[in-house]
Protein backbone atom coordinates (compact mmCIF):
# COMPACT_ATOMS: atom_id res chain seq x y z
CA UNK A 1 0.00 0.00 0.00
CA UNK A 2 1.53 3.45 -0.85
CA UNK A 3 1.91 6.10 1.49
CA UNK A 4 -0.57 9.12 0.26
CA UNK A 5 2.27 11.92 1.51
CA UNK A 6 4.53 10.55 -1.20
CA UNK A 7 1.78 11.42 -4.11
CA UNK A 8 2.26 13.87 -6.38
CA UNK A 9 0.70 16.92 -5.37
CA UNK A 10 -0.14 15.65 -2.09
CA UNK A 11 -0.62 18.60 0.70
CA UNK A 12 -0.41 17.64 4.26
CA UNK A 13 -3.70 19.88 6.16
CA UNK A 14 -1.38 22.36 8.24
CA UNK A 15 -2.69 24.81 10.68
CA UNK A 16 -0.04 27.70 12.45
CA UNK A 17 0.46 30.01 15.08
CA UNK A 18 2.10 33.06 13.19
CA UNK A 19 1.50 35.00 16.00
CA UNK A 20 2.37 36.15 19.07
CA UNK A 21 6.14 34.54 18.18
CA UNK A 22 7.20 32.18 20.69
CA UNK A 23 7.79 33.72 24.12
CA UNK A 24 6.78 37.02 23.10
CA UNK A 25 6.13 39.52 25.02
CA UNK A 26 2.68 41.67 24.66
CA UNK A 27 2.02 44.59 26.18
CA UNK A 28 -1.20 44.60 28.27
CA UNK A 29 -4.43 46.01 26.34
CA UNK A 30 -5.79 44.53 23.47
CA UNK A 31 -4.01 42.25 20.50
CA UNK A 32 -4.50 39.90 18.07
CA UNK A 33 -3.61 36.33 16.97
CA UNK A 34 -2.94 35.51 14.06
CA UNK A 35 -3.46 32.24 12.57
CA UNK A 36 -2.58 30.10 9.29
CA UNK A 37 -4.61 27.38 7.22
CA UNK A 38 -4.02 25.91 4.12
CA UNK A 39 -7.24 24.51 3.92
CA UNK A 40 -10.81 25.68 4.02
CA UNK A 41 -12.91 25.04 7.45
CA UNK A 42 -13.26 26.73 10.54
CA UNK A 43 -10.92 27.69 12.84
CA UNK A 44 -10.74 28.62 16.70
CA UNK A 45 -8.52 29.70 19.41
CA UNK A 46 -8.63 29.34 23.10
CA UNK A 47 -6.28 31.15 25.01
CA UNK A 48 -5.32 29.55 28.68
CA UNK A 49 -7.22 26.54 28.10
CA UNK A 50 -10.75 28.70 27.74
CA UNK A 51 -13.75 28.63 25.96
CA UNK A 52 -13.24 27.73 22.06
CA UNK A 53 -13.86 30.98 20.25
CA UNK A 54 -14.41 31.64 16.46
CA UNK A 55 -11.77 33.25 14.47
CA UNK A 56 -12.34 35.41 11.44
CA UNK A 57 -10.85 34.85 8.33
CA UNK A 58 -9.12 38.06 6.33
CA UNK A 59 -6.28 38.39 4.00
CA UNK A 60 -5.81 34.47 3.88
CA UNK A 61 -5.19 34.29 7.85
CA UNK A 62 -7.37 33.49 10.40
CA UNK A 63 -7.68 36.43 13.39
CA UNK A 64 -8.98 36.64 16.95
CA UNK A 65 -9.15 39.81 19.10
CA UNK A 66 -8.04 39.46 22.68
CA UNK A 67 -8.09 41.72 25.86
CA UNK A 68 -4.75 40.99 27.88
CA UNK A 69 -5.15 42.31 30.83
CA UNK A 70 -3.34 39.92 33.19
CA UNK A 71 0.17 40.23 33.20
CA UNK A 72 2.29 37.02 33.23
CA UNK A 73 3.09 33.92 31.19
CA UNK A 74 0.13 32.47 28.59
CA UNK A 75 -0.88 30.14 25.72
CA UNK A 76 -2.70 29.74 22.87
CA UNK A 77 -3.83 26.68 20.88
CA UNK A 78 -5.71 26.62 17.98
CA UNK A 79 -7.83 24.32 16.25
CA UNK A 80 -9.11 23.44 12.87
CA UNK A 81 -12.45 22.10 11.61
CA UNK A 82 -12.38 21.02 8.01
CA UNK A 83 -15.22 18.27 6.92
CA UNK A 84 -16.02 15.16 9.25
CA UNK A 85 -13.17 14.06 10.40
CA UNK A 86 -11.44 14.86 13.44
CA UNK A 87 -10.34 18.62 14.34
CA UNK A 88 -6.59 19.82 13.69
CA UNK A 89 -4.99 21.64 17.03
CA UNK A 90 -1.74 23.18 17.24
CA UNK A 91 0.98 22.94 19.89
CA UNK A 92 0.60 25.26 22.80
CA UNK A 93 2.03 28.91 21.96
CA UNK A 94 3.56 30.46 24.96
CA UNK A 95 3.71 34.20 25.49
CA UNK A 96 3.91 36.92 28.27
CA UNK A 97 2.24 40.38 28.83
CA UNK A 98 3.97 42.75 30.84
Amino acid sequence: MLDKTTEPGFMATKLSVESPMPDELIKSGYCCFMFRANIQGKVEASVDSGPWQPCRNLMGYWWLDWECKKAGRHHVVARLQAGAGPAIKTERRMFRVG
